[in-house]
């Protein structure tokens, strides 16, 4: 039988998680409506660069250090592992926003779009720990490539993150990056996609 506490424990839990989920489907329902009023490519150029500096902003190498610092660098203290947790989860919401955009729009091909909006869907993606998040993104950052909205070097450093992530390890280093895109794509099973 369970005691009074672990079912208080259980139910708290519950709520907890229910309250969780609850407030992501309203983060969602909010991303949508916010992707779907972008009327206008000027509109949709500063959604993508407030995209790209909500990813770069959480990634301060100054902020960064000086929370280590303050830790005597150790990466299990409170305030790090704080630090941690708030870029996982703009890292998440990120995802969504930049998944959600794409679905809608595509790859941004805007002329003369600036360069913070044009990376922020596959900076976004090569910051998610997750490979089949990553991996929903590609086929965007693919067609994007394929249409030279985004350079050889770019996609192939894309490419070997994503293989990295799936293998533990660096893909062999290629000739060129066209080669290096070539042969990620077959090991990968992309080349189809």
């Amino acid at each position: 039988m369970m005691s009074k506490t672990t079912l208080i424990s259980l139910s708290f839990f519950t709520v907890f998680i229910f309250l969780s989920c609850r407030n992501n489907q309203h983060n969602i329902v909010n991303i949508n409506t916010h992707i779907n009023k972008l009327t206008t490519d000027k509109l949709k150029e500063q959604f993508l660069i407030n995209l790209f500096e909500e990813d770069q902003i959480v990634r301060s190498d100054s902020v960064k250090t000086a929370i280590l610092k303050r830790n005597n660098f150790d990466t299990k203290s409170a305030e790090y592992l704080l630090y941690s947790k708030k870029q996982k989860q703009i890292d998440s919401i990120n995802f969504i926003k930049a998944i959600t955009y794409a679905k809608k729009y595509g790859y941004p091909t805007i002329p003369n779009l600036d360069q913070r909006a044009l990376n922020a869907l596959w900076v976004v993606a090569i910051h998610q720990a997750d490979y089949n998040k990553r991996l929903a993104l590609f086929p965007y950052i693919h067609n994007a490539y394929q249409n030279k909205h985004i350079s050889t070097s770019t996609f192939s450093f894309f490419l070997n993150d994503l293989y990295t992530l799936k293998h533990n390890k660096r893909y062999p280093v290629s000739k060129n990056e066209e080669e290096n895109v070539t042969n990620i794509l077959k090991e990968l099973n992309l080349v189809d996609l």
